[in-house]
């Protein structure tokens, strides 16, 4: 039995800190992938109106090229701020998962230990 706490202990030490953290703690996961995903909509919905404002500016007779550029700009920079929230909803998934590894890694471990030490008895 204490050979078995000793091992249990050493694989603790080996997982470190974020393997005690645990799986289930998938809330602050989920408020960051909201609070992305609201920040995103917004960004589409200013993206909608900007393409309505471009298709406007082109139906008019007069169709003034400049408008037309700005718009267009608003509407490249717009882009790529969704894209910048797209890779920073991917690093925090990333960084989710590789945690959630380490957790389901040393429980792994600890089960194949437990198991050892009852075929061992």
């Amino acid at each position: 039995l204490r050979q078995e706490r000793k091992k249990i202990e050493e694989l603790k030490k080996l997982a470190g800190d974020s393997a005690e953290e645990g799986a289930d703690d998938k809330t602050d996961l989920n408020e960051a992938l909201k609070a992305k995903n609201l920040e995103i909509n917004k960004l589409f919905d200013e993206l909608n109106a900007k393409r309505d404002e471009r298709k406007a500016i082109s139906e008019r007779k007069d169709n003034d090229s400049e408008k037309m550029n700005k718009v267009y700009n608003q509407v490249t920079k717009t882009r790529e701020k969704v894209n910048e929230l797209y890779a920073q909803k991917k690093a925090i998934l990333t960084e989710w998962k590789k945690k959630n590894d380490e957790y389901y890694n040393y429980q792994r471990a600890l089960q194949a230990e437990r198991k050892k030490q009852e075929q061992e008895r």
